[in-house]
């Protein structure tokens, strides 16, 4: 029996490598609040994910694991995508974060 709801990829069609790159940045965003920034993982909230957050945690991800310029605009893409998907409020200057090559992005978030 159906419960009528398609799954999230079809509905965005977004592909399941997608979906999973996105639900590792996340998972792989949290570890760094707790781990790198001292956040416990049950105290982690949406006040904690700013642009500084966001931007630091891009930065240690090229930095220490070795990022290409693409994964890093790909990780900026799922963060963005989530607060453009959600009702949830971005934080200030997200959406004016600067790609791995420079280039500002004009984005609605």
């Amino acid at each position: 029996m159906s419960s009528g709801r398609t799954s999230g990829h079809k509905q965005r069609n977004s592909s399941p490598h997608t979906i999973a790159a996105c639900k590792d940045t996340w998972n792989l965003m949290l570890r760094y609040l707790s781990v790198e920034k001292g956040i416990g993982m049950a105290g982690i909230s949406m006040d904690d994910i700013t642009a500084a957050a966001v931007t630091d945690f891009l930065d240690y991800m090229t930095e220490k694991k070795g990022w290409l310029p693409s994964t890093r605009n790909h990780r900026l893409s799922c963060i963005r995508s989530f607060f453009n998907e959600t009702d949830i409020n971005p934080p200030a200057e997200l959406g004016r974060l600067a790609d791995a090559s420079g280039d500002k992005r004009s984005t609605r978030i």
